[in-house]
């Protein structure tokens, strides 16, 4: 099991592996392609965790998305 604070930039995990630290803290890029349609499994780990994003839908594959409640930039 994997937990990210916002994405796993590589299509591979390997424990250890150097990978930007930024973004595993800040990068949307794997949930936008999701929400696009375009998603793609990570190998290496049974599941991966990610928060960060809210979102209203999202298709997930091996992938979950943790929600706490908070206010968006647009409901502000």
């Amino acid at each position: 099991m994997v937990i990210a604070h916002a994405d796993y930039p590589l299509d591979h995990y390997v424990f250890g592996q150097d990978i930007d630290g930024e973004a595993v803290l800040w990068s949307r890029k794997r949930i936008g392609r999701h929400q696009q349609g375009r998603g793609k499994a990570i190998t290496g780990a049974r599941h991966f965790f990610f928060g960060h994003t809210p979102v209203s839908r999202v298709r997930i594959i091996i992938i979950s998305i943790i929600l706490i409640p908070a206010l968006s930039s647009a409901e502000r």
